[in-house]
């Protein structure tokens, strides 16, 4: 993104869509991360400045035990979607907890991969929602025993 839209990605009438001229999706997460007394920051570098190494980073914190705090329903669904609609971009999925941390970088799968073999065939999203249930069911498996 450019300097001046990542200054104003966050505002409702910032968008890059043609289709119409606002924009909510990052509004809204960041609401709901204020409202629980978190926030979130954009990064970005910007391709003509950084042709080489260039992407958006969206970091957001939420206080799980604010009164505030939104369910945050099905976290693996929402992963591999975003995935398997945007199977060109990277994402590095982080998700902090009492007692664990649940981790998918899709640089890593990719490299694994190696080249021609797309995040969006219908092998490596059910690996990567794999992948993901079983990470959290370490946790909830640990936290039963405790």
């Amino acid at each position: 993104m450019p300097p001046d839209t990542v200054a104003t990605v966050t505002d409702p009438f910032t968008t890059s869509r043609t289709t119409r001229k606002v924009g909510m999706g990052l509004p809204l997460f960041k609401l709901a991360a204020e409202q629980t007394g978190g926030n979130i920051s954009v990064e970005s570098r910007w391709e003509k400045d950084f042709p080489e190494n260039h992407g958006t980073t969206v970091y957001a914190l939420f206080y799980r035990d604010h009164i505030d705090f939104p369910p945050l329903g099905d976290m693996v669904s929402t992963v591999v979607t975003l995935i398997q609609g945007s199977p060109d971009r990277d994402f590095h999925y982080e998700h902090d907890f009492d007692g664990g941390q649940v981790v998918l970088d899709t640089t890593e799968i990719r490299n694994a991969l190696g080249e021609g073999v797309p995040l969006s065939s219908p092998e490596i999203v059910s690996w990567i929602a794999d992948y993901l249930k079983e990470q959290y069911a370490v946790y909830n498996n640990k936290n039963k025993q405790d």
